[in-house]
């Protein structure tokens, strides 16, 4: 006799996660009605994104950079502002990080964690530490230290973890790409109505970003991304023609920011490529040291430094560009005798506290007693709580003199490291990273020279994403250059 055989339907889990989520869909969206907390529609997508980061984090590695352009300085209540969302984004990461760590520990190679760049940058991030200890405003340096840990954890390490292989890069390009250029072309359009005048930028960039400063950096710091997967497309392709005119565009939204920090950017990178090509970086860092304690020898000869105080009435903001550049050279602009204002108090900051500093952070807070009357121009009550348009004078005045020689150490390693890596790089494909990382970090140099910007979410980004590829490379060729070992 024949049994009947009956079978009972199962479900898997891509199904109850299916019926799960589309639950608490429509139960957000009715009780979001029905209460009118309209909020309570986000709650699935929240959801959604957390389900991605246990599932992928990859993915959402990859969306933060995409964020990077699109995101905005948002308020938040008791005074705080934060980068949204690349901000939010990147705290989640670090905490998904430490999670893989937790769980892959035995299988991650430590050779990316004890190359000599990264023990660098553990260094600096250590005496950061230590200066955040004897701040003079210990809030305000711990929000610093914790800033720090969450870009040097996502943008450093995970970027390590993620970026090892050429086509990985050629993927992140995609992803920066499309947001930035979507920017540029809302900007460049709103720009267009007001005639391209130099008075009007900044009131067109809202909600990309703060101010035309911010928006040439945005732009500039990507430029060798940009130029390197226009190198590396097939020629003839539609892509690479894309490419060359997002190149001419790019450059051309970079003219119309008037910004002097971006142009001398722009001039030292090609120069810079040369330099790397003739072998000349050790050269150029050499120079580069002798020409820092010249300076400062300089200027602290007799006070010197007094020479360059500005006249108090012919200091003023200029509407037109080409009277900003002929004031700048004349010594006559609002905005670069305000930068040597601060740069006087920085001097005398780092002659107070010369081992520890003011604490990470505070230059804002603790500049005022350290200015000089003779250096005041119109804008000097600082009413935007702006730093030292110089982040070497910054990080010396917050953490001593110990604390400017580690993370020029890092630089001047990272330059060094990155001419010997390009030339034991064993393909065309290869070199060009490599290049391209050491390029995107001397226009991020030359930044640091005018602005404090390492810790935006705009340039700071990629000041750890070129030293993470530079390492990957240079394991890379390390592991291609070993010897076989015969059986």
């Amino acid at each position: 006799m024949l049994r009947k055989i009956t079978h009972k339907k199962s479900f898997d889990k891509s199904e109850v996660l299916f019926y799960s989520f589309s639950f608490i869909l429509l139960s957000s969206l009715f009780l979001g009605i029905a209460l009118e907390k309209y909020y309570l529609f986000v709650f699935p997508a929240i959801l959604l994104f957390l389900f991605q980061v246990i599932v992928d984090f990859k993915k959402v590695f990859y969306l933060l950079f995409a964020m990077v352009p699109l995101s905005t300085e948002l308020s938040l209540p008791g005074g705080f502002a934060t980068d949204f969302p690349v901000e939010i984004l990147t705290v989640v990461l670090m905490g998904v990080f430490f999670l893989y760590i937790l769980k892959q520990g035995k299988d991650i190679s430590s050779k990316f964690y004890l190359h000599p760049i990264s023990l660098l940058l553990l260094l600096h991030f250590t005496w950061i530490f230590t200066t955040t200890l004897f701040s003079t405003h210990y809030f305000v340096s711990i929000k610093y230290l914790l800033a720090k840990t969450w870009y040097i954890v996502v943008f450093y390490l995970m970027t390590g973890e993620i970026l090892k292989k050429n086509i990985d890069i050629k993927k992140l390009f995609w992803w920066i790409y499309i947001p930035i250029f979507f920017t540029i072309l809302v900007i460049m359009v709103r720009h267009s109505a007001y005639g391209f005048t130099f008075k009007s930028v900044n009131k067109i960039l809202f909600p990309f970003y703060r101010n035309h400063v911010d928006y040439a950096c945005a732009v500039s710091v990507f430029m060798p991304l940009l130029w390197m997967s226009w190198i590396k497309e097939k020629r003839g392709s539609i892509i690479k023609y894309l490419l060359l005119f997002s190149l001419f565009f790019f450059l051309l939204a970079i003219q119309l920011t008037y910004t002097r920090t971006a142009y001398i950017s722009m001039f030292l990178v090609v120069i810079y490529y040369f330099i790397v090509r003739l072998k000349l970086t050790r050269l150029v860092v050499g120079l580069s040291i002798i020409g820092i304690f010249s300076l400062t020898a300089y200027l602290a000869h007799n006070n010197k430094y007094l020479d360059l105080a500005p006249d108090y009435q012919t200091t003023t903001v200029h509407r037109e560009f080409e009277d900003l550049v002929s004031a700048t050279y004349k010594g006559k602009d609002i905005s670069t005798m305000e930068r040597v204002y601060r740069w006087v108090a920085a001097g005398n900051m780092i002659k107070e506290k010369p081992v520890t500093g003011f604490g990470p952070g505070t230059f804002t807070f603790t500049y005022r007693p350290y200015t000089l009357h003779g250096f005041e121009t119109y804008v000097s009550d600082n009413p935007e709580k702006s730093g030292t348009h110089n982040y070497f004078l910054m990080t010396a005045s917050e953490q001593g003199i110990p604390g400017i020689i580690i993370f020029l150490s890092l630089l001047f390693y990272f330059l060094i490291k990155g001419e010997t890596v390009y030339f034991e790089s064993k393909n065309k494909e290869d070199k060009q990273i490599v290049m391209m990382s050491i390029l995107t970090m001397v226009i991020v140099i030359t930044i640091l020279l005018m602005n404090d910007m390492i810790e935006t979410d705009k340039v700071g980004p990629y000041f750890f994403l070129s030293m993470a590829i530079l390492v990957n490379m240079d394991l890379k060729n390390k592991k291609l250059n070993q010897p076989i070992e015969k059986i």
